[in-house]
């Protein structure tokens, strides 16, 4: 039986990737502030009389919206640090067992590493997808080490 090659095999295609894994999705986040909204002022609600329920409650659409974009902030904030702390968390984990044979690029390990890794979600797991495939499709360290360097060089624009 003659051996397909990586063109030829319909799952092994690049990961459709926007490089935007570490985004924190819009509805989710109006979802969270807006569930912070209901715990300030149902918390404040008691106070109501108070200085500080005066100022939430009786001075206008100002208030409602300073705090509706104040709590907005803090969802994005928690939700990007919990999705950083799970990619930090993956960063201890060994993706690239040892013993795999590198000799040839469409070696069946080779296929199921590549297929494993891009169906994995941290964004460590993507990126050594996207290198380890471009490797399978070219057979070139090289065309595979400078996609590395390109992804690694936007990664680290991206975060400055």
């Amino acid at each position: 039986m003659p051996k397909k090659t990586p063109s030829q095999q319909p799952w092994l295609q690049f990961r459709d990737s926007e490089r935007q894994e570490l985004d924190v999705k819009l509805p989710i986040a109006l979802a969270v502030a807006f569930v912070l909204v209901a715990i300030v002022y149902g918390a404040l609600f008691p106070l109501r009389t108070s200085f500080i329920g005066i100022l939430l409650y009786d001075r206008g659409f100002t208030q409602y919206a300073v705090i509706i974009l104040a709590c907005v902030v803090v969802a994005f904030t928690i939700l990007k640090f919990i999705k950083l702390q799970w990619e930090f968390r993956a960063l201890s984990y060994d993706w690239i067992p040892k013993g795999i044979p590198w000799e040839e690029p469409t070696a069946q390990p080779l296929l199921k590493l590549y297929y494993n890794l891009s169906s994995s979600n941290p964004l460590i797991a993507t990126r050594c997808s996207r290198v380890l495939g471009a490797y399978i499709h070219s057979g070139s360290r090289k065309a595979a080490t400078e996609l590395a360097l390109d992804d690694s060089t936007f990664y680290q624009a991206a975060s400055e």
